[in-house]
């Protein structure tokens, strides 16, 4: 829970000139990001493994209520080999105004679409998997996370999320974005 509470007040955003401003919520962050506008396919690592940090907002309907907006600490690698990357990370330490969700996604696979147009695809689809509980009951998630770097040098990205959640044989969907920095 510490990492949520950390990101959520001491996470930066991207800023002009090598400086970074202090984040105080999910959409100032996801603002500040894609402020940055699209990387260039031209301009993103082709090796290594990257590192970002950032938030997940998801919109949660449990037990077939409306749904809440929960916002969980993300941590994603991307490891670049060429034209090809796999992402793994893991989001944990949901919480809104009501409480906290106990549990944690994974994020994992990965496939890199260096021929996408920004303007009309994401670069990057990976996977986002596990189980998170409200009040006592469990829920499993199965979704997809779509994205694209911003910023120079792929500073930072952001996406979609969206996927099933389900509980005993009730089926419902979920969606969500999320934003993150490079850690440097």
């Amino acid at each position: 829970m510490w990492r949520f509470w950390a990101l959520l007040f001491g996470l930066s955003a991207c800023g002009g000139g090598g400086q970074r401003a202090t984040v105080e919520s999910f959409s100032q962050m996801h603002g500040a990001v894609t402020a940055t506008g699209v990387t260039p396919f031209s301009q993103v690592p082709t090796s290594g493994r990257h590192i970002y940090t950032g938030m997940m907002a998801l919109n949660l309907p449990f037990g077939g209520a409306a749904a809440t907006e929960y916002v969980g600490a993300l941590e994603i690698g991307i490891a670049m080999n060429g034209s090809t990357a796999s992402a793994s990370g893991m989001v944990d330490s949901f919480a809104e105004a009501g409480g906290a969700l106990t549990g944690a996604l994974t994020v994992s696979g990965g496939t890199l679409f260096p021929n996408a147009d920004p303007d009309r695809n994401f670069l990057i689809l990976a996977n986002l998997d596990g189980n998170l509980g409200k009040g006592g009951t469990d829920y499993a998630l199965d979704g997809t996370i779509v994205a694209d770097f911003y910023g120079a040098d792929a500073a930072a990205m952001a996406g979609t999320v969206f996927g099933d959640i389900s509980q005993g044989g009730n089926i419902d969907i979920f969606d969500g974005a999320f934003a993150a920095e490079k850690d440097h």
